[in-house]
């Protein structure tokens, strides 16, 4: 996959370094979906898959820290990867915000 665009990465790094209680439940929302939206134009299925889940158990009132952290992790290893394929520019965007997407799933298990 190459990834190209850098829109939404800096703000979404930005309020994750923040932590996650830092974060409006809304902007959440909002930043996970303008992820989700440039990841399937990018065509990376699979994180936009995830992504999807995510907002999914965000909004069910039903989610448990360990479907929470399972997405987390798996968002931030496939997120890594992508950042492997990336253009330079925006290679060590994908690499930090894939580090705190792990870190943070896995602070929470």
């Amino acid at each position: 996959m190459a990834v190209s665009s850098t829109t939404n990465l800096e703000q979404t790094i930005t309020a994750f370094q923040g932590g996650l209680t830092s974060i409006p439940p809304m902007e959440a929302l909002s930043l996970i979906g303008d992820f989700e939206q440039q990841m399937r134009s990018l065509g990376a299925t699979q994180i936009a898959s995830d992504l999807e889940e995510l907002k999914h158990l965000l909004t069910s009132g039903t989610a448990t820290n360990s479907a929470i952290s399972k997405v987390l992790v798996s968002l931030g290893s496939q997120t890594k990867s992508a950042a492997a394929s990336a253009e330079p520019t925006v290679s060590s965007k994908l690499m930090q915000l894939g580090e705190l997407l792990a870190s943070t799933g896995a602070s929470m298990s």
